[in-house]
């Protein structure tokens, strides 16, 4: 049963890696194509539950969220640019 828990485990690492680097690459990519330049606002907003492929608000995952995090993070540090979180409930009352 450990050795099961930790295949699981690990398992579940590579994913959270394997989604660290998909965000760093799609930040990566839209930084580019925005000619983003030091000193630029990157602002981001994302549901966890979306990234993981269901409806806002169902499926909150803390470790997606910092791997989406990291992820961007890393991208927007190498441009040297400032980074902006629009957090769930603010994005909700900002669009009503």
């Amino acid at each position: 049963m450990k050795r099961l828990r930790s295949v699981k485990e690990s398992m579940i690492m590579e994913e959270l890696e394997t989604l660290k680097k998909q965000a760093y690459d799609a930040a990566k990519e839209i930084l580019e194509i925005g000619k983003c330049k030091a000193g630029d606002l990157f602002v981001v907003g994302c549901s966890t539950s979306e990234v993981l492929g269901d409806k806002i608000g169902t499926a909150s995952s803390p470790e997606t969220a910092q791997a989406v995090f990291a992820g961007i993070y890393q991208a927007v540090q190498e441009k040297q640019l400032s980074l902006i979180h629009i957090s769930e409930p603010t994005r909700h009352s900002l669009i009503s």
